[in-house]
Parts: structure tokens; C-alpha cells; sequence
């Protein structure tokens, strides 16, 4: 089965079938809760979508701040 990974508002990784893996690089992100899901037709409404938080930690170099925890809110991945 074909699956992929996108963050809601930005990117996705390619679809991808059973046993291959990606990277999504999402960039900087700013602290905040962002949505992750599948966009294959039909399987983000069948549940197949999570949050996660990004927390603000200290400020890094050039006056970024630097993330310091990032953390699962809740998973819903149920298959149909």
C-alpha cells in the first residue's frame, strides 16, 4: 500500500510503498502545533494524520531560536 508524509501548509515526502523511507525536512519550524498527515485519497479521513508541538527553547546563533523539544501530541493511524 502507498502512503506519504505531509505537513499541512508545507512539505511531503514522495508516495512511498511498503518497506521504502523518506526524510521530510520541514526547515525551521516556529513553536506551535503542526499537523501531519497522508495525502493518498481517502487515508487522512480514515485517520491517518497526528500534531506535533514544537516548543521554543533558547536563542542559537544569528538570533534563531533554537528547538529544544519537539513531541507527539496524539497519533490517529487506524486502518479501514
Amino acid at each position: 500500500m502507498i502512503h506519504n508524509l505531509v505537513l499541512e501548509g508545507g512539505p511531503s515526502t514522495p508516495d512511498l510503498s511498503n518497506g521504502e523511507s523518506a526524510v521530510l525536512d520541514v526547515g525551521e519550524l516556529e513553536p506551535g502545533v503542526y499537523t501531519l498527515f497522508c495525502s493518498i485519497s481517502g487515508h487522512r479521513e480514515a485517520g491517518m494524520e497526528t500534531t506535533i508541538s514544537v516548543e521554543q527553547g533558547t536563542e542559537a546563533s544569528g538570533g534563531r531560536t533554537k528547538i529544544t523539544a519537539m513531541k507527539w501530541i496524539g497519533m490517529r493511524w487506524t486502518t479501514p
